[in-house]
């Protein structure tokens, strides 16, 4: 002990034993360590009286010489040390390489810690745990700044036991008959394996369910098995709500992730195929890679409308009538979607002799549809000049040919007709209606 390093580390989330910081003691020779954690950095000297007289009760020596940082926490200490005739050695301001084995140390411990948090899937609320386990690791470990050796050999003069070692965060099944207070308990139940007690010749086995932590030494362990893998319903709520927020391709990636492009899957799906016109996902090849399960080859974009030539437009470009119909002037599948007047369909019976025109609903065909205006020039299309017989609120001149009395009009001769305007509702104010208010005191206005 005549020389100990110490740095505090801080500060981290609050942990489940409510601690913010962490305090290190380490032996320059040995290279073994203590830590305490802290919530408050004014723990810091009340730390180190409990490891002063830990280690001189232990070992019968006194500290000599201590090195630190100057910061607040030390700065108190000071003066202590100078009253009892311990060194204070201090680095230079900005130079925390002048206490690296106390650096050097604190990034051992931290990226031990977080190991055994990734391994075991624990939350980062049990770093003090996992920070805990990896000093009592770090400490049985052979170490190659002390030549292979370990420092609990080195400083205790006794080999390290690894047979009781464990997975950390794993099953664990302890004895939990003592604890029963009624006798159709269950005896055991699964916990999770949280470390080695300081105090106690057993092991921490924490109950996510009743956030209860037991120590015992009859335990069955199955190291295969993580409960945090799996997110538990009474634990890690905040967790639980961020992983919701991320899609499903990023909960459950697949090996090919980096190299396969995504196909939206709101605006593409096999199940929900879009009612729009024409409107097709397939790609240049002419297939749907999301019909048929495939992903889109690496390098490779994937259109919504893909042009397999250069004359050949987008599919669901279409145009609108006067009617606000879709025309079936366009090119592709849109043509072939949308119906077309036939002969048959574009004859409706004349008027009888004691009815108007205008009883009969304007562009309706014997079987009830709307009949489609074509473009003279569109390919595929009769020519302007034939007529397309429909009956207007106008016309009164029947065909007497075979007697059918059938009323036929030319499109070129005979200007579309407008829109109607669309309906609006009549409010109560137009027709004079008027609700009185009644207000909460009673008045009405």
């Amino acid at each position: 002990m005549d020389l100990v390093f110490s740095d505090v580390w801080g500060p981290a989330p609050t942990s489940v034993g409510r601690n913010n910081y962490y305090v290190s003691f380490i032996d320059d020779y040995s290279k073994f360590t203590w830590i305490y954690f802290l919530r408050h950095k004014s723990e810091v000297f009340q730390c180190f009286r409990n490891f002063q007289n830990l280690v001189e009760r232990q070992f019968g020596r006194k500290i000599l010489a201590i090195q630190t940082d100057w910061v607040g926490e030390y700065q108190a200490l000071h003066s202590f040390f100078q009253r009892i005739g311990i060194e204070h050695h201090v680095s230079c301001p900005h130079a925390h390489q002048q206490n690296g084995s106390a650096e050097r140390k604190h990034r051992h411990i931290v990226e031990m810690g977080l190991t055994l948090l990734a391994h075991s899937s624990l939350l980062l609320k049990f770093w003090d745990e996992a920070f805990s386990t990896a000093v009592f690791l770090i400490n049985r470990l052979p170490s190659r700044v002390i030549h292979g050796e370990t420092p609990l050999e080195r400083l205790y003069k006794q080999k390290p036991d690894y047979s009781f070692f464990r997975t950390f965060g794993c099953a664990v099944w302890p004895n939990l008959r003592p604890y029963n207070a009624r006798k159709l308990q269950f005896r055991s139940k699964q916990c999770v394996f949280l470390g080695y007690s300081n105090l106690h010749k057993g092991f921490k086995c924490l109950d996510p369910k009743e956030g209860r932590i037991y120590i015992s030494r009859d335990v069955v362990f199955d190291e295969h098995v993580f409960p945090f893998a799996s997110l538990h319903s009474n634990a890690g709520a905040r967790l639980r709500a961020e992983f919701s927020l991320l899609p499903d391709i990023l909960k459950n990636p697949s090996s090919t992730f980096g190299d396969a492009l995504l196909h939206d899957q709101h605006l593409v799906s096999p199940t929900n195929p879009s009612p729009s016109f024409g409107l097709s996902s397939d790609d240049a090849t002419g297939t749907n890679p999301a019909q048929e399960g495939s992903e889109t080859a690496p390098g490779h974009r994937h259109f919504m409308c893909s042009p397999h030539s250069n004359s050949t437009r987008c599919e669901g470009d279409m145009t609108a009538t006067a009617d606000g119909l879709p025309s079936a002037s366009t090119s592709g599948s849109v043509g072939q979607n949308l119906p077309t007047a036939s002969p048959a369909q574009t004859q409706v019976p004349a008027p009888s002799p004691g009815s108007s025109a205008a009883d009969t609903p304007p562009h309706v065909a014997v079987d009830g549809s709307f009949p489609t205006q074509t473009d003279p020039l569109a390919p595929g299309t009769t020519s302007g000049t034939e007529s397309l017989a429909i009956l207007s609120p106008g016309s009164s001149t029947a065909s007497e040919s075979g007697g059918t009395g059938i009323i036929s009009t030319g499109v070129d001769s005979l200007p579309a007709p407008a829109p109607s305007p669309p309906h609006r509702p009549v409010t109560r104010a137009q027709h004079g209606i008027s609700k009185p208010k009644i207000y909460t005191d009673g008045t009405i206005r």
